[in-house]
């Protein structure tokens, strides 16, 4: 989750944040900051670092799991409520562990797969492009890459 923390500092500033600033607030020392700014970098997120200035983000990928899992971690509104177990979050178990796949033939028959392995009750599967995806009444389903997500 410190991902997406750092992902909403960055987001909620206009311009640098001190590596400083961002170990004080995550409670990391500066060379952790250093290693998970690293990782958003190989995620895709591009990070201009400078000496005496800090960090800023520069471009993000259109869509990040760390983003998903901060929007899954948000209490859901509907109407009529939902219990408990299906909110994501704190109490809820949608979301628990995140597959984000580029491409699959298709996130059910890949879901089902890993339930069969026992995976965690609310594990979620996302890809960018399907190319056996299947509709109601086993229709096919078009789901090209850049589009959507499925």
């Amino acid at each position: 989750m410190m991902l997406a923390e750092i992902i909403k500092m960055f987001k909620e500033s206009d311009g640098f944040l001190s590596g400083e600033e961002m170990s004080r607030r995550l409670g990391i020392t500066r060379a952790a900051v250093w290693k998970k700014i690293k990782l958003l970098r190989e995620k895709g997120y591009e990070i201009e670092g400078t000496t005496a200035k800090g960090y800023r983000l520069l471009k993000a990928p259109e869509f990040s799991v760390e983003e998903l899992r901060t929007l899954i971690a948000l209490p859901l509104e509907s109407n009529p409520p939902l219990p408990p177990f299906a909110r994501g979050g704190q109490g809820g178990i949608l979301g628990k562990e995140i597959f984000f796949l580029e491409s699959i033939d298709s996130t059910n028959a890949f879901a089902m797969e890993l339930a069969g392995k026992g995976a965690v009750h609310g594990t979620v599967v996302i890809t960018d492009n399907q190319t056996k995806g299947k509709g109601r009444l086993g229709r096919i389903w078009v789901s090209p890459p850049g589009s959507n997500i499925y």
